[in-house]
């Protein structure tokens, strides 16, 4: 049987256990807000730049009238009709990233994503999300993939 020093130290253990769980749980809390904002974020800066860089390159004599972009749920797709090749960006709530995918005519498979750091979010890209990114980057990067630039 515990001696009641020992039952005291033991509630006080605890105590001290659940106060760190509480603030580990608003600090998570805190994270995921961010992480949430900065993906919102991502989703509308990436979806409304490419479908401004799409109406801007239709309009060139160049290129014609053959790039379209189609904004979903989970993903947004950029078709190249003279090809039939599109690019897909699929979006990943619950992991906060978007995956840029094209196999015509540039194979392209980039992730990029949003990393908090309990303060601030910021956009962070590649395999293992150690380069810095930016929305209007990603963009590129998807435009250049549909033209095979």
């Amino acid at each position: 049987m515990m001696s009641e020093q020992a039952i005291d130290l033991l509630a006080r253990s605890f105590a001290g256990a659940k106060e760190k769980q509480h603030q580990r749980c608003a600090h998570d809390l805190k994270q995921n807000e961010l992480l949430d904002e900065g993906f919102k974020r991502l989703r509308a800066d990436v979806d409304s730049q490419l479908a401004e860089l799409i109406d801007k390159l239709n309009s060139r004599p160049e290129i014609g009238n053959i790039l379209s972009v189609a904004i979903h749920d989970s993903e947004t797709v950029l078709h190249r009709s003279d090809l039939g090749s599109n690019v897909t960006i699929k979006y990943d709530s619950h992991r906060h990233t978007a995956r840029l995918i094209a196999e015509t005519p540039v194979k392209l498979d980039y992730i990029v994503g949003v990393k908090a750091d309990g303060i601030k979010w910021f956009y962070r890209g590649g395999t293992k999300f150690e380069d810095a990114a930016n929305s209007s980057e990603t963009a590129n990067k998807v435009v250049h993939a549909l033209l095979g630039v």
